[in-house]
C-alpha cells in the first residue's frame, strides 16, 4: 500500500532491484530558458507614517533636530521647545512631503502652476498677493499633495481646532496657520485699564438700548377689543395639545377661573378624566355644550308603564303584500324536519 510502500524496502540493499535510466538530453534541454530574478526593497522607514496627529509629528521631529544639534555643541538646549524649532521642523516635514510625492508623472501636474522654490527649499506658488502686507503663507502657500498620510494629518488638526465645522467652512480656512509673535502687542497697565474701560462703557450702551429698544415696545401693545370667549364655571372644553391629533385632545370640565389684575380671566381649572389640570384660555376649545344644557332629564324608559303610556295610534300599521288576484301573500315558511 501507499503508506507502507513497495515490499522490498524491507530487504537488505542487496536484494533492491537495480534500474539502469537513459534520459534523453534533447527532451530535457528542448525547454530550457534563461530568467532572471531582481528583488527590490522598499523603504519604510519614515517614522511619521506611525502618527496620527500632525502636532505630534512636528513636535517629534523638534526633538530629533534638537537632539541631533546637542550632539554637535557643548551648549546643549534643554526645557521646552522653542518658536523657531517648532517652525524649522514643519518646513522640513513638508519638505520631504513635497521630495515623496512630487517625483515623475506627478511633476507634471505642477507645470501649469507658477511655482518656485523658495530660500528654504519649499515648492510654493505666486498668486496675485505679492505686493500685499500680509502672512507670507497666505500669499505664497506651499504645494502639498492631498494623498499624503502628512497632508491629511494637517487637514484632521485644522478640522479638529474649529469645531468640527462642514466641508465648505474647512475649505475657506486661511491658508496661513501660524502667526507671527511681532504681530501680537504687548499687554501692560494701560492697555488693561482701556480694556476695562471700554467693557463698562459697553455694558452700560447695552442696558440703555435694551430699556429703549425693548421695554419701549411693550408699551405699544394694541388693546384688547373684547374677549371672544368668557368661559364659565361648568363649561365642557377640550384642551390643546399640539403633540398628539385633534381627535386625541382630553375632554374636561372646568372648575373654577382665574382673572388677572385687569379682570380678565387668563386661566382655568378644569377637570379630566387623568386628574385636575389648570391651563390658560389660549389653550382652551369650547364646545357647544355647557354646564346647564348637560342634565339629566332626558332618559331612556326604562319600565313597562313609561312604553304602555305611549300612545300606539301614531305608530304605522304595516300593509300586507297582495298578488294581483287580490289574495294576501303569505311568507314561506322554513322547513324544520
Amino acid at each position: 500500500q501507499w503508506y507502507e510502500g513497495p515490499l522490498w524496502l524491507r530487504d537488505s540493499r542487496d536484494k533492491w532491484p537495480d534500474f539502469e535510466l537513459s534520459p534523453d538530453e534533447t527532451v530535457i534541454y528542448a525547454e530550457k530558458k534563461k530568467i532572471i530574478v531582481s528583488s527590490l526593497n522598499k523603504e519604510n522607514d519614515k517614522f511619521y507614517n506611525d502618527i496620527s496627529s500632525y502636532k505630534r509629528i512636528i513636535r517629534v521631529t523638534s526633538w530629533i533636530y534638537r537632539f541631533y544639534e546637542n550632539t554637535k555643541t557643548c551648549n546643549k538646549k534643554t526645557g521646552e521647545l522653542s518658536k523657531e524649532e517648532l517652525k524649522k521642523a514643519e518646513l522640513k516635514i513638508l519638505k520631504k512631503v513635497q521630495e515623496d510625492s512630487f517625483q515623475g508623472e506627478k511633476v507634471q501636474r505642477l507645470k501649469s502652476l507658477p511655482t518656485f522654490i523658495d530660500a528654504d527649499g519649499i515648492l510654493r506658488i505666486k498668486t496675485k498677493l505679492l505686493m500685499r502686507e500680509d502672512d507670507e503663507n497666505f500669499k505664497i502657500p506651499i504645494v502639498l499633495p492631498s494623498d499624503h498620510h502628512v497632508v491629511k494629518s494637517l487637514i484632521l488638526s485644522k478640522h479638529q481646532d474649529l469645531g468640527h465645522p462642514g466641508v465648505q467652512s474647512l475649505m475657506e480656512t486661511p491658508n496661513s496657520s501660524t502667526i507671527d509673535l511681532d504681530r501680537i502687542k504687548l499687554i501692560d497697565k494701560t492697555e488693561l485699564n482701556k480694556r476695562l474701560v471700554y467693557r463698562k462703557r459697553l455694558m452700560s450702551d447695552l442696558r440703555a438700548r435694551f430699556r429703549n429698544e425693548y421695554l419701549g415696545q411693550l408699551h405699544q401693545r394694541s388693546k384688547i377689543r373684547k374677549q371672544m370667549y368668557i368661559p364659565k364655571i361648568g363649561d365642557i372644553v377640550l384642551i390643546w395639545n399640539d403633540n398628539i391629533k385633534r381627535i386625541y385632545w382630553p375632554l374636561g370640565r372646568i372648575l373654577s377661573v382665574f382673572s388677572s389684575k385687569d379682570g380678565i380671566i387668563r386661566r382655568a381649572k378644569i377637570k379630566t378624566k387623568s386628574g385636575i389640570v389648570i391651563r390658560p384660555i389660549q389653550k382652551l376649545c369650547p364646545l357647544e355644550l355647557d354646564g346647564e344644557s348637560v342634565t339629566n332629564k332626558d332618559k331612556v324608559p326604562d319600565t313597562p308603564e313609561d312604553y304602555a303610556r305611549r300612545s300606539f295610534r301614531d305608530i304605522p300599521v304595516p300593509t300586507p303584500a297582495t298578488s294581483r288576484a287580490g289574495r294576501i301573500v303569505r311568507p314561506p315558511s322554513r322547513f324544520s324536519p
